[in-house]
């Protein structure tokens, strides 16, 4: 099924239940390494606000402290970007098989696809707003509270975490990309110490971004577990009385 490929209507669902609790549980336990990196960062920003604040201020600096923050900070960058790539593709390992899962929660006339789960994060312009909507279908046709009726999934309601979840990820999205901005471009103290600012702001968006992400996963998993037992349970009855 290709990205643009919308899902079938009224054909039989060839995929089994898959549980991915497993996939969620790896995407918060990454999730969580990048909370804990991200604050090493966000000490390690503040620590070079103080140092080029002293340069600033016409106080010497020597040049062992400042290869020493140029090395930390190469350190922490390193280690972060490797924790978030691993990070992006467990959340998109998890993502596509929790909407590979809907059909056979019972749900039908899905407008997106699994493989629009992953690819619409991709997509420029696209992925301001289709990953969000994507995680909507998939947060309410994972209701437990709702029916296998096909179409009853469209009037399950919607968490506020999810819009908040979406919201802090795009400021997240835009503030690194103005901090890389800054960065190609600075050249004198007070443009690195913009930088700084910048880059200390957007950890603290990151970290925020990262907890509600858990709390997304974590959620969309239980509902799933919890509907998929629901289903089994009532096949199981169904079964005894036959």
């Amino acid at each position: 099924m290709s990205l643009a490929e919308p899902v079938q209507t009224g054909k039989r669902n060839e995929y089994p239940f898959v549980s991915g609790h497993s996939r969620a549980q790896w995407v918060a336990v990454l999730l969580l390494v990048v909370i804990i990196v991200t604050i090493i960062s966000v000490v390690s920003d503040s620590m070079q606000i103080q140092l080029l604040s002293r340069a600033q201020a016409g106080l010497s600096i020597s040049e062992a402290e400042a290869i020493a923050n140029d090395s930390r900070q190469a350190a922490i960058g390193y280690i972060y970007f490797t924790v978030f790539v691993f990070t992006a593709i467990a959340f998109c390992v998890w993502i596509h098989r929790a909407h590979r899962n809907l059909p056979a929660l019972g749900n039908r006339d899905l407008k997106y696809s699994p493989g629009w789960a992953v690819g619409a994060f991709f997509v420029p312009i696209l992925s301001l707003f289709r990953p969000y909507q994507i995680t909507k279908e998939i947060w309410k046709a994972s209701d437990p509270h709702i029916g296998t009726g096909g179409k009853d999934w469209q009037d399950a309601p919607v968490s506020p975490l999810i819009i908040w979840w979406w919201i802090t990820f795009l400021i997240s999205s835009y503030a690194g990309y103005i901090s890389l901005r800054m960065s190609l471009s600075a050249k004198t103290i007070d443009d690195f110490l913009s930088l700084s600012f910048v880059t200390l702001t957007t950890d603290i968006v990151d970290i925020l971004a990262a907890i509600l992400a858990i709390a997304l996963v974590r959620a969309i998993d239980r509902r799933q577990e919890m509907k998929n037992q629901q289903i089994v349970y009532t096949s199981n009855a169904q079964n005894e009385l036959t």
